[in-house]
């Protein structure tokens, strides 16, 4: 897969050594770029295909070998596929329309930044074409949300994960059923799978985690003296493992005025997001 977007970035115009670079960065949802201005350095054409490349890099790549092994279905039977990609669609059609009727500019234009905004943010890859800080509160509210998303299990996206979020959904739904009607037997199912009570538990947990560290860790970066914009959204940024913030660490702007005590918080944030929180937490137990 990696292959074929050099390619395709080299036929766009793209030379070698670029499209190799944004390659590897797009495939490792890294978001990495050899330019000062990332993606939006280059044109419609590359924006478009690391858009489509970004997107499979945050599915689950179990579904990419089934799809060349010819199971051309796959994709449509797992429930994390749809969740993720409808998960997708739908925020890009909200900030689409948001940015058209309170911003204005040209729809063509408009739907890419906001196609490539939202893939980009939500699968963790990081990159930027426009300065997104700029653009109306709800819009921005939204790519907060979606940096806790994270791409699907199995993918080299980070953030939650796409199948745990539907597994605490569901759990919920089946505790709101248990309260009305207290002696059916009800079962969390994802598709045709029962999901086990030790999932279950693991799943909370997890969540739990991340959710307790990215609390503490955005207090004690307003404690440095950071605005609250700053202070969450470079936590979420950083936990989730995406790059850009918002504020005085968004898209056109760096970590670098960041106070060494700070670095050291989202150092930790970004290789407890990395390992998926309970690799690092358990390090601090002394009976480990």
């Amino acid at each position: 897969i990696t292959g074929l977007e050099v390619v395709l970035l080299a036929l766009g115009g793209m030379n070698l050594f670029d499209s190799v670079c944004h390659a590897f960065t797009t495939m490792a949802t890294g978001g990495f770029s050899t330019k000062i201005e990332s993606v939006g350095y280059y044109g419609s054409y590359h924006r478009i295909v690391i858009t489509i490349f970004m997107f499979l890099a945050g599915a689950n790549f179990a579904l990419h070998y089934r799809f060349m092994k010819g199971d051309f279905t796959s994709y449509w039977r797992d429930r994390e596929f749809r969740f993720y990609s409808g998960l997708l669609i739908a925020s890009t059609l909200v900030v689409y329309i948001i940015l058209i009727y309170g911003v204005g500019g040209n729809w063509a234009q408009r739907l890419e930044e906001s196609a490539f905004q939202v893939v980009s943010i939500m699968t963790t890859t990081g990159y930027a074409t426009v300065d997104f800080d700029k653009w109306p509160p709800f819009c921005r509210y939204l790519l907060l949300l979606l940096m806790f998303v994270g791409g699907s299990a199995g993918s080299t996206g980070g953030g939650i994960k796409c199948v745990r979020i539907l597994i605490i959904y569901k759990y919920i739904v089946q505790e709101l059923r248990k309260i009305i009607h207290p002696h059916a037997v009800v079962v969390v199912k994802l598709g045709e799978a029962k999901i086990s009570p030790t999932i279950i538990n693991g799943v909370l947990g997890m969540f739990l985690l991340f959710i307790g560290i990215f609390i503490f860790a955005s207090i004690a970066m307003s404690m440095l003296g950071l605005d609250v914009v700053t202070s969450v959204s470079s936590v979420a940024a950083t936990l989730g493992n995406i790059g850009p913030g918002l504020g005085k660490v968004g898209p056109v702007e760096h970590y670098g005025h960041i106070p060494v005590v700070g670095k050291f918080i989202l150092i930790f944030c970004m290789l407890a997001g990395r390992l998926e929180v309970y690799t690092i937490v358990i390090l601090l137990f002394p009976e480990f």
